[in-house]
C-alpha cells in the first residue's frame, strides 16, 4: 500500500482557542482534550500540516498547537503585514510564533497579505536562509502579485512553496483569472480556504445551533437548494456527505483544501474525501448548478480593503492628518469633538508620571490646540512648556489661549525642529498613531531629551494581536477612506523595539481603560 500524500489535504484551526470566539462564530466551543483527540486522529491518517496563523482563536490557537502538536507534526503559519513597513517586524513576529509552537522553524511560513511585498519578502527569505523556515508561500494575492513574489524569490535563489487563497465550488474567480493554472504550470501548489464557506456549503439542518456565521448566510441558503440537492446526490454516488462533496470538489482538481477540524470525526471526514475523485462530469454539474443559483461570495477581492494601495504614501498620510486636524480645531476641545476630547482624558495619568520626578523644561508632540498643555500651565504655571502640532490651524486655536511661558510651535514631530537635551520630559498624547515613519519620532525624542529624561506616551491599543490586527488592517483602510490619516496601533512589543532602536528604555507599558496604553520611556544617563 502507498505511503498518502502529506499535502493532499490540510487541518485548518482558525476556530482553535477561545471559547468566547468558538461560541460566537462557530456556535459551539470543544474542549483541550477533544482538540488532542483530534490531533491524534489526524497524526494517524497522515493529515500531519497544521495551518495557522496568530489571529486564530484571538490568539490561542498558536499555543495549543504548540501544546497539543507532536514534533513530527507540520506547520504551516503566517506573516499578517500591515500596511506601513518597519524593518525587523517579520523576525520579531515569527520569534513569537517559535516561543507559540516550542520550536525552532517552522515548515511553511505564509505572508499573509500582499503588503510591501518586496521588504516583507526580504525579511522572510533570510529566515528561510536561516534554516528557521522551510518554504515560503504568499497568500490572498493576485495573479500579477504572485508573478511579482515569485520573481523577487527567484531572484534571491529561494523557491515559491505555494499561494493559499479563498476558493469554493461558489468561489471559483481564481480559477476563472488563470491563477490556478499559472500555480499548476509552475510547480506552485493552490491552497484553498473556507472551502466549506464556514458552514455555507453543508446543508442546513433542523434544530442546528445558531452562530454569527450562521446569520451572516442565512438567507443564501435557499437559494442553495438546487446545489445542495446535487451535492447530495453526488455524495451518495460515493458514499460520502454533501460537505465531503465539496472538499472532493478540490482534491480532484488538485487544489489542496483547508479545512477547519475541532473534532475526530471532521479528520475522519476530510481524510475519506481526499481520497476521492469526482468526475469531470460531476464537477461541471456542480459548477453549471453553482453559477445558476447566482450566489455570489467575495473570493478574488476578499480582503482587498486590508492591502495597502500604492498612492498611500508618508506625504499622504500626513496631509489627511492636516486636512482632519484642521476641519476640527474649531471644535477640537468642545462636545462635538468626539474622540478628540480623550486628550483631556489623558491628563490625571500623565500629571500623575510628571509628579514623580521634578522637571523644568516639557514637550508636548501632536499638542493640538494644547488642552493638555492649558491644564498643565494651570497646575505648574512656572514651569516652561513647548507645543508642537503638524497643523497650522491648532496652533492658532493654541496661541489664541495666549498662555505665558508656552512656546507653541507648527512642525513635524517625526523631525523636532529643536535642540539637543531641550526637555526634561516629552509627552505625546493620542498622536504617534498618525505618524507613516514612527521611528523617526523615537529618535527625535532621545535627540531632544536631556539624560535621564522621559518620555510619557498615551494612545490606541489591544492587548489580543487578532484585534490590533482588525484595527490596523480594516478598521483604519476604512476610516481613512473617510478622511483620516491614521497609521498604526502598536503592541508593546512594537513600542518597545521602537524604544530599543532609538536608544530609549522602556520602564512601562500598561493598558488603562478601554484599548488605551500608558507608556514611560527613558533617556539613559551618559
Amino acid at each position: 500500500m502507498c505511503e498518502k500524500n502529506i499535502y493532499r489535504a490540510i487541518v485548518g484551526t482558525n476556530s482553535w482557542g477561545s471559547k468566547t470566539y468558538g461560541k460566537v462564530l462557530r456556535g459551539s466551543s470543544v474542549s483541550k482534550e477533544t482538540l488532542r483527540q483530534t490531533v491524534e486522529e489526524a497524526m494517524s491518517r497522515r493529515l500531519v500540516i497544521f495551518d495557522t496563523a496568530q489571529d486564530y482563536g484571538l490568539g490561542e490557537g498558536q499555543r495549543l498547537i504548540g501544546e497539543l502538536c507532536p514534533k513530527d507534526a507540520m506547520i504551516s503559519s503566517k506573516y499578517t503585514p500591515g500596511t506601513k513597513y518597519t524593518a525587523g517586524q517579520v523576525r520579531r513576529s515569527f520569534e513569537k510564533d517559535l516561543k507559540d509552537f516550542g520550536r525552532d522553524y517552522v515548515d511553511i511560513y505564509w505572508l499573509h497579505l500582499p503588503n510591501c511585498i518586496e521588504q516583507n519578502l526580504a525579511e522572510m527569505t533570510a529566515l528561510y536562509k536561516e534554516g528557521k523556515v522551510r518554504n515560503i508561500g504568499i497568500s490572498n494575492f493576485t495573479l500579477e502579485e504572485c508573478k511579482r513574489a515569485k520573481a523577487l524569490l527567484d531572484k534571491a535563489g529561494v523557491p515559491l512553496f505555494g499561494v493559499q487563497n479563498h476558493y469554493s465550488i461558489i468561489a471559483r474567480e481564481w480559477e476563472q483569472n488563470g491563477l490556478v493554472d499559472w500555480c499548476k504550470a509552475n510547480g506552485v501548489q493552490f491552497w484553498a480556504w473556507a472551502v466549506l464557506e464556514e458552514g455555507l456549503l453543508v446543508p442546513p439542518k433542523k434544530g442546528g445551533k445558531m452562530s454569527a456565521m450562521k446569520l451572516f448566510y442565512l438567507r443564501r441558503q435557499s437559494k442553495l437548494l438546487p446545489l445542495y440537492k446535487k451535492m447530495y446526490i453526488i455524495g451518495r454516488r460515493h458514499n460520502i456527505t454533501p460537505a465531503q462533496v465539496a472538499m472532493a470538489f478540490c482534491t480532484s482538481k488538485g487544489i489542496v483544501p483547508i479545512c477547519g477540524c475541532r473534532k475526530p470525526y471532521q479528520v475522519t471526514d476530510l481524510d475519506t474525501a481526499a481520497d476521492v475523485t469526482l468526475s469531470e462530469h460531476e464537477i461541471e454539474v456542480l459548477e453549471q448548478t453553482a453559477d445558476s443559483t447566482g450566489v455570489k461570495i467575495l473570493g478574488a477581492d476578499m480582503f482587498r480593503f486590508a492591502v495597502k494601495k500604492e498612492r498611500i504614501t508618508d506625504s499622504a498620510y500626513k496631509q489627511l492628518t492636516l486636512s482632519e486636524f484642521t476641519k476640527a480645531a474649531e471644535v477640537y476641545e468642545t462636545d462635538k469633538a468626539g474622540v478628540y476630547k480623550m486628550c483631556k482624558k489623558d491628563y490625571p495619568d500623565v500629571l500623575a508620571e510628571l509628579e514623580k520626578e521634578p522637571f523644568t523644561d516639557l514637550l508636548d508632540c501632536g499638542c493640538g490646540t494644547a488642552p493638555m498643555l492649558t491644564l498643565l500651565h494651570e497646575k505648574y504655571p512656572e514651569k516652561h512648556y513647548t507645543g508642537i502640532d503638524l497643523t497650522p490651524k491648532m496652533i492658532e486655536v493654541a496661541k489664541s489661549k495666549n498662555m505665558a511661558g508656552v512656546e507653541l510651535v507648527v512642525g513635524d514631530c517625526e523631525n523636532l525642529p529643536f535642540a539637543e537635551e531641550s526637555f526634561d520630559v516629552v509627552i505625546c498624547c493620542q498622536s504617534f498613531h498618525h505618524y507613516p515613519n514612527v521611528q523617526d519620532f523615537f529618535n527625535s525624542v532621545y535627540r531632544v531629551l536631556r539624560p535621564n529624561g522621559r518620555l510619557i506616551l498615551r494612545d490606541m491599543t489591544a492587548e489580543s494581536d487578532g484585534v490590533r490586527w482588525f484595527m490596523n488592517n480594516i478598521e483604519m483602510p476604512v476610516i481613512n477612506r473617510t478622511g483620516h490619516g491614521d497609521v498604526h496601533v502598536y503592541g508593546r512589543e512594537e513600542v518597545k523595539n521602537l524604544c530599543d532602536n532609538a536608544g530609549l528604555k522602556l520602564e512601562k507599558f500598561e493598558k488603562r481603560g478601554f484599548f488605551r496604553l500608558h507608556a514611560v520611556a527613558r533617556r539613559p544617563e551618559k
